[in-house]
């Protein structure tokens, strides 16, 4: 016969194998809910980015941003001063920097000044993909 000891000894043995049994079951659906998202995203990006299914609104944006390669500041300053003095005061803050190329990226690339060749080696460009679902709105009759 078990004493008391022994039976918590047992119920916490017993938890911790169906907390780790639990945390494996999460990862993987974790994973599966990633996957599912990111091909969502990617076919809701090749159409007008929302859907609405299942009493859900489903809509994918994607958000650009640009930071400066690590020791590249000073020299990415000059060329900003050279090509886009009004945006350069006595140095450049980084969210600036990001919102105007951000704003002009398409432009730049069009019109292909000379800093901006240069200049665009000196930054990284990340995007990010961010999938929304909300609960859709009730259809008026």
């Amino acid at each position: 016969m078990a004493t008391k000891m022994e039976e918590l000894c047992d119920q916490v043995l017993a938890a911790r194998a169906q907390r780790d049994d639990l945390k494996g079951q999460l990862g993987a659906c974790e994973k599966a809910l990633d996957d599912a998202e990111a091909k969502l995203s990617a076919t809701l990006a090749e159409g007008d980015g929302k859907c609405t299914h299942a009493g859900y609104s489903f809509s994918s944006s994607v958000s650009v941003s640009f930071k400066t390669v690590k020791d590249a500041k000073d020299k990415l300053v000059g060329l900003l001063k050279e090509g886009a003095p009004e945006l350069v005061q006595e140095t450049v803050n980084a969210a600036s920097l990001s919102a105007f190329l951000r704003k002009n990226e398409k432009a730049l690339d069009a019109d292909k000044p000379n800093w901006w060749a240069k200049a665009k080696k000196l930054v990284e460009r990340s995007e990010s993909v961010t999938l929304s679902v909300r609960k859709a709105a009730a259809k008026k009759k």
